[in-house]
């Protein structure tokens, strides 16, 4: 969603998996299965992973900010360290954000697993790949519209159950919030 309204409004696009697969390489779906026969192991190797790609997109968005630029990040931001870390970026540069926050209305397994499948043109960059990690992770989540830190007025959900294909309502918000 984040790369198709990009050239719309004009702002740079920025996603924390593409950066992750710069900075870590992208494992094949055998090399996945094989990092995750030891979960305690892959959980914190990802983890570790997770927060040096946070650091990266951070600076991304700091430095764009310093430039003068607006910017669109794709990514989850499921703790309120990670929610709290760019707000404070974002009151450094007295800029305006505005969080889409993507949902699935109805989370059911089979849809979830559905997505995990998908090999996105063999860019294998998920954090989690089969439904034992996704409820490993799902349990540590703190959503941004539940833990305060992002101001309600600047949070819009989208229900992703199905495709998204009008973004107006989505570019009303950014542009006129």
């Amino acid at each position: 969603m984040g790369r198709r309204l990009a050239p719309k409004l004009g702002i740079h696009y920025c996603d924390i998996d593409e950066l992750r697969a710069v900075a870590f390489g992208i494992p094949t779906h055998e090399e996945y299965a094989r990092i995750w026969q030891n979960p305690t192991e892959a959980t914190q190797r990802t983890h570790e992973n997770m927060i040096l790609a946070y650091r990266l997109l951070h600076e991304v968005a700091n430095l764009t900010l310093e430039a003068g630029k607006s910017l669109i990040i794709s990514a989850t931001y499921a703790s309120k360290t990670s929610q709290e870390f760019l707000m404070r970026i974002v009151q450094k540069h007295d800029a305006l954000v505005r969080f889409i926050l993507c949902r699935i209305d109805h989370e059911t397994r089979g849809e979830l697993e559905r997505r995990m499948r998908r090999d996105d043109e063999k860019k294998f960059i998920h954090g989690t790949g089969t439904w034992s990690d996704y409820e490993r992770v799902r349990s540590r989540y703190q959503w941004p519209h539940e833990s305060g830190v992002i101001p309600s007025a600047n949070l819009y959900m989208v229900n992703t159950t199905f495709p998204v294909d009008d973004l107006g309502p989505i570019m009303e918000f950014v542009l006129n919030s």
